[in-house]
């Protein structure tokens, strides 16, 4: 049975498309010493920050074990890296999810064998009281995607399964609810072009959670994430904070989202002295691209009270591809971008680019 506390706090929120002016005047210092460290894509540690992987889009994965000083190029190189997820009991395992298929480390991260999978794989989500289920995204664009694959023998074998959902779909992240029901536990997909999937039965069966989104399911979703049934972030190419709350399967728009126009990455952070006990953070994407570079920058942005207000942290014309804030220091932040890795160690006031090691 669910608490008070996460019934009082279940909300899920959806990050759409605005134009807005600017709602904040004050920028933390943002400091540029070392190497450019090239398009950083997916950024992961453990709860201590003791080792930091990082995936890159087309050097592999680096690791880290000074807190991001440097870093160190592991076995797994020349493959653009999507995700990156450590064993929920054991931080010697890992696996990546990458354009060449899945991979998997058993001492922490500093070499890599394939496993069976061997098609890009967009994104993974274990299950955290049974680490023998896992499901992986196909990413690969829907003519010669499978979907959603699942293994319930910790990847001796994976199966396909798609019952429910919209033909064949490109998914672009997963996210498990781990305290949602004792006997279903609800996973959910973003795709490519048809929002958001949910099921309750191990992926047995997928329905379609789209509803009350503007355009309804056809919407590119850039990322889920969720903490202990409180609260479900996703981020889509169109802007506004959008969120479900209460039972009732139903999108409604948040107030006062920024003005950028992709949210690119999301992180939520339990914090249970606070009220609300979570914070959300998340990731833009600028126009650096744009010949000339565009003024829209990219940026993190915070909130503590479920999307109501938010707080600049970092902006530059650059895109912030993925945050992790380590449990045991929520002053620390890390932010994988298309300039390398920013760290801030004082909850966001300051940034540092560290990118030695890293290739261009």
């Amino acid at each position: 049975m669910k608490s008070s506390l996460q019934h009082k706090y279940h909300i899920i929120l959806l990050v759409l498309a605005v134009c807005a002016p600017n709602l904040f005047a004050q920028v933390p210092t943002v400091a540029t010493p070392g190497p450019n460290g090239g398009i950083v894509t997916v950024v992961r540690g453990t709860a201590n920050d003791s080792i930091i992987l990082i995936g890159t889009r087309s050097s592999g994965v680096y690791r880290s074990l000074n807190g991001g000083a440097s870093w160190a190029q592991t076995t797994l190189i020349a493959s653009a890296v999507n995700d990156i997820v450590f064993h929920p009991t054991d931080i010697r395992t890992v696996f990546a999810a990458t354009n060449d298929g899945l991979y998997q480390s058993t001492d922490a991260g500093l070499s890599w064998s394939l496993t069976l999978l061997t098609t890009p794989i967009s994104s993974l989500a274990i299950y955290p009281s049974n680490p023998s289920r896992m499901f992986a995204g196909d990413g690969r664009p829907k003519a010669q995607s499978r979907g959603i694959l699942r293994t319930l023998d910790g990847g001796a074998t994976w199966t396909q399964v798609v019952s429910g959902l919209a033909g064949n779909l490109s998914i672009t992240s997963l996210a498990i609810d781990a305290a949602s029901s004792p006997t279903g536990i609800d996973v959910y997909a973003g795709t490519e072009d048809a929002g958001v999937y949910r099921t309750g039965n191990t992926g047995n069966t997928w329905s379609a959670f789209s509803t009350g989104l503007p355009g309804g399911p056809g919407l590119r979703i850039h990322s889920l994430s969720i903490a202990q049934t409180i609260v479900l972030t996703a981020g889509t190419s169109s802007g506004q904070f959008f969120g479900i709350t209460g039972t009732q399967p139903q999108w409604s728009q948040l107030s006062n989202w920024i003005a950028d126009p992709v949210a690119q990455s999301s992180a939520i952070v339990v914090q249970p002295g606070q009220i609300p006990p979570v914070t959300f953070y998340v990731g833009t994407k600028g126009n650096e691209e744009s010949k000339p570079p565009s003024a829209v920058k990219g940026g993190l942005y915070r909130s503590t009270d479920l999307g109501v207000t938010w707080t600049p942290l970092f902006t530059k014309v650059l895109d912030v591809n993925s945050v992790f804030v380590p449990a045991y220091n929520t002053q620390k932040i890390y932010i994988a971008t298309s300039d390398g890795m920013y760290v801030s160690t004082d909850g966001g006031n300051n940034w540092a680019r560290q990118n030695l090691g890293l290739l261009n």
